[in-house]
């Protein structure tokens, strides 16, 4: 045995333990895991072993690839992709995503396993072999404390959060920070969130909303926003505090969104793990694609802007394929690109500085930023014509048509 033989040995010695650690630390989680779809989220037996056939067979498919060819593996993974979504554009007819068979938030768990398995494709395709065991690549599909609002973890996080070995001391203190988490986030979701939930355009008749004032729309549309943000926020703490104590730090998923002084500023602390899947993997691929074209690469703000408007669509598409939900993904596109136009547009006449220092610019900005993203919460909760039609109706009325 040579001198790189015995380092090599002696690293797998050193690895060991952490890989049997990380082994059974997934082993448990998968077991939690389970136990809380099938009992507590109330997942019918059947479609609950056909979910885990289903993630059984993409790892077997996908450790199969391995040895492949760097070529044959990217169009391998992208056959799986497409698969994998054809599947998900046809979930209402499967019984196994159907809002008709689970309840509202088990049905959005599908929506985040759907994209955390295009992110472990993706990371298997680039040759990364984080997760490469089936109690890794389970517990990492269906672990349960992010299952219903996110955060979304990257395989390799969640991988190295298994990894991680610490003391009963820190254990003890990260699971005293996730119950004072856990606390917070009740605190919004059974109290605050409750206080407002009569206000919301969600709550109110459209008959009564029709008979409101524009001044009753603001404070309605403001307390929508609100709420929304109070349950969200409050789902992402306990999913926050019940991961720290299993010992898995995960990212945080708002950070003040409603500070944000513009929209681009917005989807940077709002539902930030979502927003960075975004810009991960279909942003940054379209935006790369587009500009591989000739022509096209000669003007790469347009290409941002394009690819923008195409991701947020895509985002809207996510929510759902109802009209109301595109709508508000291209609401956000816009509005997206209406912040890049008016800041070339600033930098051009030389006075971008300046309006970034202005502080009343600034309040003005905060409040505009938070009611251009409010009115889209109309939108997106508008899911029966009689919602949407009550909406127009308001519109018109506002804009002075009628």
């Amino acid at each position: 045995m040579g001198p790189l033989d015995s380092s090599t040995a002696a690293m797998d010695r050193v690895r060991a333990p952490s890989d049997q650690s990380a082994l059974t630390k997934s082993a448990i989680f998968l077991v939690l895991s389970l136990a809380v779809l099938r009992w507590y989220l109330d997942v019918p037996a059947v479609p609950f072993l056909m979910l885990i056939a289903f993630l059984s067979v993409i790892h077997h498919l996908l450790a199969r690839m391995e040895d492949l060819p760097a070529p044959i593996r990217s169009r391998y993974c992208a056959l799986l992709i497409v698969s994998i979504s054809v599947l998900w554009g046809l979930r209402r007819l499967l019984p196994i995503a159907s809002s008709n068979t689970f309840n509202f938030t088990t049905v959005i768990g599908f929506s985040y396993l759907f994209l955390k398995l295009i992110s472990y494709i993706l990371r298997r395709q680039a040759d990364d072999h984080c997760l490469q065991s089936w109690t890794g690549f389970l517990s990492y599909c269906l672990f349960a404390p992010t299952w219903v609002a996110g955060p979304i973890m990257e395989p390799q996080e969640f991988e190295d959060q298994l990894s991680q070995r610490l003391s009963f001391a820190q254990h003890a203190d990260l699971a005293l920070q996730g119950a004072k988490r856990i606390i917070i986030g009740l605190f919004k979701v059974r109290v605050l969130a409750r206080l407002l939930s009569s206000y919301t355009f969600y709550a109110i008749a459209p008959r009564e909303l029709l008979a409101c004032k524009w001044p009753v729309w603001l404070v309605v549309t403001d307390v929508t926003a609100l709420h929304l943000y109070l349950n969200f926020s409050g789902y992402s703490d306990v999913a926050i505090g019940c991961s720290q104590c299993l010992g898995i730090t995960v990212l945080e998923n708002f950070s003040y969104p409603f500070a944000a002084r513009n929209l681009e500023a917005f989807w940077k602390r709002w539902h930030i793990s979502f927003a960075r899947w975004l810009k991960t993997y279909l942003f940054l691929p379209i935006n790369k694609a587009l500009l591989n074209h000739q022509r096209l690469s000669l003007h790469p703000v347009v290409v941002a802007e394009i690819s923008i408007f195409i991701t947020f669509t895509l985002m809207g598409i996510w929510h759902g394929f109802e009209t109301h939900y595109v709508i508000y993904g291209m609401w956000q596109g816009a509005g997206l690109l209406t912040v890049i136009a008016w800041r070339q547009g600033l930098k051009t006449l030389g006075v971008h500085e300046a309006y970034m220092r202005n502080p009343i610019i600034h309040l003005v900005a905060i409040f505009l930023t938070f009611h251009y993203f409010a009115l889209s919460l109309l939108i997106f909760f508008a899911d029966n014509p009689e919602k949407t039609w009550t909406l127009l109706h308001v519109a018109r009325r506002v804009v002075g048509f009628v």
